[in-house]
């Protein structure tokens, strides 16, 4: 099993790799990105069973 985190500065970029990447309906266990007490996360496993793992910095006000 592998795992790929992925990382970004703005809600914007994480946002734009993590839809380029997922595969519409062909992932399991999806996570939308969301905002968390430690900024934007969100994940899923591709039709090969490799975790994505998005990772960005909190929203700012």
């Amino acid at each position: 099993m592998s795992a790929i985190f992925v990382t970004g500065d703005s809600g914007e970029q994480l946002r734009a790799v993590f839809e380029s990447l997922r595969d519409g309906d062909n992932n399991t266990r999806l996570q939308e990105l969301h905002e968390m007490p430690f900024g934007i996360y969100g994940q899923f496993y591709d039709r090969c069973d490799v975790q994505w793992i998005f990772r960005g910095n909190p929203t700012r006000p």
